[in-house]
């Protein structure tokens, strides 16, 4: 199918999921930690691919399996609004739709670009897309967890 996710949209749903929908998060978000570092500023002649960065703050270790996590990721958006609601990992979090300009509502799923702010699910511009890409999520889950689906596993596993 046509129209669906390029692989830099699928890397920016991972790290979303694993920043904003873990309880604790898995990864910190570095934009956030590190504004003058992470501004996208930058030219790519002048970034420091190797630059040693402060240690990160203490925080909770998420005690997840990497199974538990790659099931709690595909219910996570198996259950995403993507009609009303739109991915950011430069804020890192959700916000709604309504805030974008009318010329991004014309997608029908939006990825925030953490440096230009740009839809990076700009192919996702038909329902029938955007219908196909939230099935695929489901029967993932559903792959996993059968007949369970939704039950109390994914409560055990602190999904959000």
């Amino acid at each position: 199918m046509s129209g669906t996710f390029n692989s830099y949209s699928l890397i920016l749903l991972v790290l979303h999921f694993l920043q904003c929908a873990t309880m604790p998060p898995v990864l910190p978000n570095l934009q956030m930690l590190h504004p003058e570092i992470f501004n996208g500023h930058c030219g790519l002649d002048n970034l420091e691919l190797f630059r040693n960065l402060p240690p990160l703050p203490a925080c909770e270790l998420n005690r997840n399996t990497v199974g538990e996590l790659l099931i709690a990721f595909f219910d996570y958006y198996a259950k995403f609004d993507f009609v009303n609601k739109a991915i950011s990992i430069n804020r890192g979090c959700v916000f709604n739709r309504s805030d974008l300009t009318t010329s991004s509502r014309r997608f029908k799923v939006f990825i925030e670009e953490p440096f230009d702010h740009e839809n990076t699910a700009r192919c996702v511009t038909r329902v029938e897309s955007a219908k196909y890409i939230k099935q695929v999520f489901i029967a993932a889950r559903n792959a996993f967890l059968g007949a369970n689906a939704g039950a109390p596993l994914l409560r055990l596993i602190d999904v959000h």
